[in-house]
């Protein structure tokens, strides 16, 4: 690919492609449907260059766009991503008044959603803290996590709207998930690029210690 850019495999109909962008390290992604030649890119932000040479490449159409939640350095290119297309997308998030983007086409997501793309079914997992309208992408095995928890580490609860109560909830919950979901965090902020829920339970201070409450309270119940 001429982009920098990271090929994961879903399954055999379906790639997830993985590329940095912009001054803050983010990392962001592109679902790939190979045989409806239709592709989600997520959390449009810094330049919509490299999102347009991803579906270039890959002869695919972007039809969705999905948003983790709507922080400036992860949605300050949605607007210009719309325009740049023929067909206006199908917009997903988790709406909140701090940010409803100006489309005709918006599908606004709650906790416990479940989302079809391709043959895949996405369910969304709302996991306030970092912001009240952060959500995750969940399909077995694989979860697109923003700015919740990165490699090693986790979003920030002191900015506005941001919550260090509903931050570790979310982390607890995040924890359970089955050990060898991998990971895809919104910025490069870690040693890797990504990693497994197993992993981090033994590296990353947070989600550790978000596991370890979690299970003190499970054994006294």
């Amino acid at each position: 690919m001429t982009i920098n850019a990271i090929v994961h495999t879903i399954d055999s109909r379906h790639r997830l492609i993985q590329f940095q962008s912009g001054p803050m390290q983010n990392l962001q992604y592109a679902l790939i449907d190979s045989e409806k030649k239709e592709m989600v890119a997520f959390d449009p932000a810094w330049s919509i260059a490299p999102i347009l040479d991803v579906a270039a490449e890959w002869g695919v159409s972007i039809t969705q766009i999905w948003v983790t939640h709507g922080h400036y350095d992860h949605v300050n290119q949605l607007n210009n991503l719309v325009n740049a297309l023929q067909k206006t997308p199908l917009i997903t998030l988790h709406a909140t008044p701090l940010f409803v983007p100006e489309s005709p086409n918006i599908r606004a997501v709650t906790e416990g959603t479940q989302i079809e793309f391709g043959t895949l079914k996405w369910q969304i997992l709302h996991t306030p803290g970092h912001s009240p309208d952060s959500v995750c992408f969940y399909t077995p095995q694989h979860l697109i996590c923003g700015d919740l928890l990165f490699v090693n580490a986790c979003g920030r609860s002191d900015l506005p709207g941001s919550n260090p109560n509903e931050m570790k909830k979310s982390l607890e919950r995040i924890s359970q998930l089955p050990a060898d979901t991998i990971i895809y965090p919104g910025h490069d902020y870690g040693p890797t690029l990504t990693d497994t829920i197993q992993n981090q339970l033994e590296t990353n201070p947070h989600l550790a210690g978000a596991h370890y409450r979690t299970a003190r309270i499970k054994s006294t119940h």
